[in-house]
């Protein structure tokens, strides 16, 4: 973003103390309203490919986004709603893989959570609630064998009650 600078919060033109309004062409496209990003925007690769698209509102990601790897595959797609993931979102691994799946909830992990290894085997299943382990969880080694379950609550990620 060449001929910006960033200052409390909004996109200025070197020099100036207006906020910029207008569209940027680059290895960043988009518009800006009154110093905010604004619409749609596509940023790109040094090799060309993307590396994400999405909208932003009043300066927040809003809307439907997508994330690339450089060699193109999909890295990541979901929501955002005021600048938070929110809604079902998918990970993969560079190889197009399944990585992770699940809701968020205001950028909170919220729901049934799947993660899978680099293979595809699952690795872990289980739910948050509102960010935190809840329930029971299992998890898998790489070949599908049964290594852990556990049930209860937990805080930070460590079992704290049954």
């Amino acid at each position: 973003m060449d001929g910006l600078i960033y200052r409390d919060g909004l996109y200025y033109r070197k020099f100036s103390d207006l906020p910029f309004t207008g569209e940027l062409a680059g290895k960043n496209q988009g518009s800006f309203k009154y110093g905010l990003k604004e619409g749609s925007w596509v940023s790109y690769w040094n090799n060309g490919q993307i590396s994400k698209i999405g909208n932003y509102k009043n300066g927040k990601k809003d809307g439907y986004w997508e994330e690339y790897y450089e060699n193109g595959q999909t890295q990541s797609k979901g929501h955002f709603k005021e600048g938070a993931a929110n809604g079902y979102w998918e990970s993969y691994w560079e190889n197009g893989q399944l990585k992770s799946k699940g809701n968020f909830n205001n950028g909170m992990i919220d729901g049934v959570w799947i993660s899978c290894w680099e293979s595809g085997e699952l690795l872990s299943k289980g739910t948050y609630i509102k960010g935190d382990k809840e329930g029971t969880w299992v998890s898998y080694t790489a070949d599908g064998t049964l290594l852990k379950r556990q049930t209860g609550q937990f805080k930070n990620g460590i079992k704290i009650s049954d």
